[in-house]
């Protein structure tokens, strides 16, 4: 947030984090390429840190959901890119679910750009959330996403999010219809009002 003030006015706007231009990072040998094993296109990802109970709960929520969505898509894989303090609970879910075979965990990720262009669907599922980069990196991917309404997603007037209550059904729901209709994501439209370039843009006119 950054603020402008002079001796008569005070100006209070809200500047949200930039975000790189992930598709020049592209690798000809993408090493999350073998993950879609025989899938034939449903891959669906997760990022996030397992530290916060909140947003550790939104992944369990999507793992639930995970089994509605199989129904569907029997082969269908998620991949769940993070780590911390909280993931233990994660697996011991996902055992539980008996999900094993459909979800591969991945632990830390850097090579972001190519884990999105391995996805064609991106889930953000969290109980507690400021801004989620995440989602903006996935759409300049051209990668659609379902999220619930946290944090300030209600800010981000772009195409390709798919909003969802978050509860197993509502994901999974969700989920199911995104990949069977999803939207046109352009990745130069996102870059264009929310890239570094246009962040920068922004600070400057209140200098």
């Amino acid at each position: 947030m950054s603020t402008y003030r002079d001796s008569e006015t005070v100006r209070t706007e809200v500047i949200w984090p930039g975000v790189n231009d992930l598709l020049k990072e592209l690798s000809p040998n993408n090493t999350y390429a073998n993950c879609r094993g025989s899938t034939n296109g449903c891959v669906i990802t997760y990022m996030g840190l397992m530290e916060y109970s909140e947003k550790v709960e939104g992944l369990l929520i999507l793992l639930q959901a995970l089994i509605v969505v199989r129904e569907e898509y029997p082969d269908v894989k998620l991949l769940i890119a993070g780590y911390g303090r909280l993931e233990k609970q994660v697996d011991e879910k996902i055992i539980q679910l008996g999900i094993q075979d459909n979800v591969l965990r991945l632990g830390k990720v850097s090579d972001r750009a190519n884990f999105f262009a391995v996805s064609n669907l991106h889930c953000h599922i969290s109980l507690k959330d400021t801004f989620g980069l995440v989602i903006l990196e996935a759409l300049a991917c051209g990668v659609n996403v379902v999220a619930n309404d946290v944090g300030d997603l209600n800010e981000l007037k772009l195409n390709g999010i798919n909003k969802c209550e978050p509860t197993p059904e509502s994901v999974a729901k969700t989920v199911i219809q995104t990949l069977q209709n999803p939207k046109k994501v352009d990745s130069n439209a996102v870059l264009s009002s929310m890239g570094w370039d246009k962040c920068i843009e922004k600070f400057q006119q209140l200098i």
